[in-house]
């Protein structure tokens, strides 16, 4: 029976192991064992296996790498968003002081002007002092207000590239792990056809071996038989003789 089983095993992983079933051996003979061995032995089905499971490891500690490089990138960029939304923050609002201070100016600029009272030269010259010094302000004012504006563009302008860089990253970071899943499914997948072929390498081993226990047991009995059977002759032709 355990020859049948060892056959019906190698019959049902030939296309795999390119095992053959010989029907001119006996399944119980050590013929059928050693044929079945030699084929199992010059099957190239585990050294593709183990081939296919180093490539596996390889790349997939090669992802392993680009995830953490990914990764790292990854961090850095969002780092660098949140100082350029920090500083885009802080531009705002030394834009908006800078234009409250522009508008009381000019206010202040606009009261000054329309005041109707009697100049004397000196205070014609203060008048015309001060406001030279209020208009030089103003000047000032608009001159930051537009860097600082300028500055604010640019920011954005940043922020919005740093977005998309991150998107990509993430995206390109989901692709690796999807990958990496892939892989892995592969490698295990190519670990239980090797632990099978194995078992079956084992199983085979050991029925051969408890065969060829066997076909050495018959052997002596036949020995045992024949050499009672030739004591038995002449025990017969020494009594006849007598």
């Amino acid at each position: 029976m355990g020859g049948f089983r060892l056959r019906n095993s190698l019959l049902s992983t030939g296309s795999r192991a390119s095992i053959k079933y010989d029907p001119v051996l006996d399944v119980t003979s050590p013929e059928y064992y050693s044929a079945q061995f030699s084929q199992l032995q010059s099957s190239s089905e585990v050294e593709g296996l183990r081939g296919q499971l180093g490539v596996c490891e390889k790349r997939r500690v090669d992802l392993e790498r680009r995830v953490a490089e990914l990764s790292s990138t990854l961090s850095q960029a969002q780092a660098a968003n949140r100082a350029n939304e920090a500083a885009l923050t802080a531009s705002r609002r030394n834009e908006a002081a800078l234009r409250r201070r522009l508008l009381a100016t000019m206010d202040t600029g606009s009261t000054s002007s329309q005041r109707s009272r009697p100049i004397s030269s000196l205070d014609y010259s203060e008048t015309t002092t001060s406001g030279l010094k209020d208009d030089m302000d103003m000047i000032k004012l608009e001159a930051v207000n537009v860097a600082l504006s300028e500055a604010s563009q640019l920011d954005r302008v940043r922020l919005q590239e740093q977005a998309t860089r991150i998107a990509q990253l993430e995206a390109e970071q989901r692709t690796l792990h999807d990958r990496m899943a892939s892989l892995q499914a592969s490698e295990s997948c190519a670990q239980r056809a090797s632990v099978r072929l194995q078992a079956l390498y084992e199983d085979m081993l050991r029925e051969f071996s408890e065969s060829t226990t066997h076909e050495a047991h018959l052997a002596a009995s036949r020995r045992r038989q024949r050499q009672a059977d030739l004591r038995g002759y002449e025990t017969d032709t020494a009594v006849h003789t007598g």
